[in-house]
């Protein structure tokens, strides 16, 4: 993801972008300019956006949570797999020594 000065900038941007539109809009529909340049303005568009670039971080970050967790998982398996494997083959060749040895029949 972008770094916090460039998603700085983009808020204030957008922010811009969203008063400039919404002055043409009240403009085309009362046929008068409104500006609301306020700083307060600004900031609460700010802080929209922020506010949704940290929803999409969140999603992102699970999601990366998930993958992790598949991936342990995915390692668990094969280590019991592995196990698994290693308690056959060890048992596999007690059974041939025994046999060799005459203790089983």
């Amino acid at each position: 993801m972008a770094p916090l000065s460039l998603h700085l900038f983009a808020g204030v941007l957008f922010s811009f972008l969203k008063m400039l539109i919404e002055h043409k809009a009240f403009r085309m529909l009362l046929a008068q300019p409104i500006w609301d340049l306020s700083l307060v303005a600004l900031q609460q568009n700010i802080l929209a956006y922020l506010a949704i670039v940290g929803i999409l971080y969140a999603f992102d970050y699970y999601r990366k949570y998930r993958e992790h967790e598949l991936k342990a998982s995915q390692l668990e398996m094969r280590l019991t797999q592995a196990r698994l494997q290693q308690l056959y083959g060890a048992e596999h060749r007690f059974e041939i020594g025994n046999r060799r040895e005459g203790a089983l029949p």
